[in-house]
């Protein structure tokens, strides 16, 4: 519990010095000023897709768990879990997902950790696959940002090798590891048995998953560009709404680096201070300047916190109402 304490102490220090920092960099007026100038079709057109993400992404948990729970229900639990998701640090939100299939539609954790995994590695696939097609066809301003694309690279290709790795030889990983825990392991082995079983839970409910047609995952690969395409062009109808003069594939470059700090597990309480220095990298990596950049990012996430605590809020009562 002291651990959790000063965990969650530490994320709130580095939320208020990382929002202090980027605050200081802006005119507090040219804020208000933004949301001010926010027109209110456009605002209404940003909610509908960013409300299509959400039904795109429940379409991918519907079929992950085999169309077991009803449809209505399932968005409800995406609502909830991407509110908590995008309130609480380091992605331990994430957990939420499991813990309400678990309580509320009888659903073994396992099989809520493996649909959650399944559906993150093809967030993790349809991002590095946009991220790159529009890296290849624009202009990069910051030589930082340039040379570090090679990193970039690396990293996802790693992520994406270990995912695959453990979803299709998961079951030849545990047993080698039971081997060497036998004979070098520890005296009390008791916490690293308990931890294998439950791997062995979530590689069982893998083997679901891969027995299913190919047609299915073709279904998975869609949707899941479907939900990443409406936050983009949700993205990109905010800058045109700011008097940005960026391009799709710019918009998708340069805010894929706000994406990469939603995705990964570095993200701050409510996402402050981090969402903002990626969202403010990858515009000034296009030429923006840096004051614009950061100030359309705190304008990106005041109009992103709405969308979600409404849907989340959509989400507790049709919750509340089925319970």
């Amino acid at each position: 519990m002291r651990k959790q304490n000063l965990s969650t102490l530490l994320a709130f220090l580095v939320t208020i010095i990382l929002v202090s920092f980027f605050l200081f960099q802006i005119n507090i007026n040219d804020l208000t000023d933004g949301l001010k100038q926010i027109n209110l079709v456009y605002f209404i057109l940003g909610f509908a897709l960013y409300l299509c993400s959400y039904i795109f992404r429940t379409c991918r948990f519907y079929v992950l768990l085999n169309k077991e729970i009803n449809f209505k229900d399932l968005f409800y639990v995406v609502c909830i879990h991407n509110l908590v998701n995008n309130i609480l640090p380091a992605r331990t939100g994430e957990l939420s997902y499991v813990y309400i299939l678990n309580k509320l539609h009888n659903k073994s954790m396992s099989d809520g950790i493996a649909s959650l995994t399944v559906v993150r590695f093809f967030d993790f696939i349809t991002i590095f696959l946009l991220f790159f097609i529009s890296v290849s066809r624009i202009q990069i301003e910051s030589q930082f940002i340039a040379n570090s694309l090679g990193f970039i690279t690396l990293f996802m290709m790693l992520v994406i090798f270990l995912f695959l790795t453990f979803f299709f030889y998961g079951n030849r990983f545990i047993s080698n590891t039971r081997k060497i825990l036998e004979k070098f392991g520890p005296g009390n082995k008791k916490s690293f048995i308990y931890l294998l079983g439950k791997l062995e839970d979530v590689i069982k409910s893998f083997e679901k998953i891969k027995s299913f047609e190919k047609i299915i995952f073709l279904e998975l690969i869609a949707l899941s560009f479907g939900a990443w395409l409406s936050l983009y062009l949700f993205n990109y109808i905010l800058i045109k709404t700011l008097s940005i003069d960026l391009d799709f594939l710019t918009v998708i470059f340069s805010t894929s680096f706000a994406v990469f700090t939603t995705v990964l597990p570095i993200q701050g309480i409510g996402g402050f201070g981090t969402l903002e220095g990626g969202w403010s990298a990858g515009l000034i990596a296009v030429g923006l300047k840096s004051d614009v950049a950061i100030c359309s990012a705190f304008l990106f996430h005041i109009i992103m916190i709405i969308y979600f605590l409404i849907l989340g809020f959509l989400g507790f009562l049709g919750m509340k109402s089925k319970r």
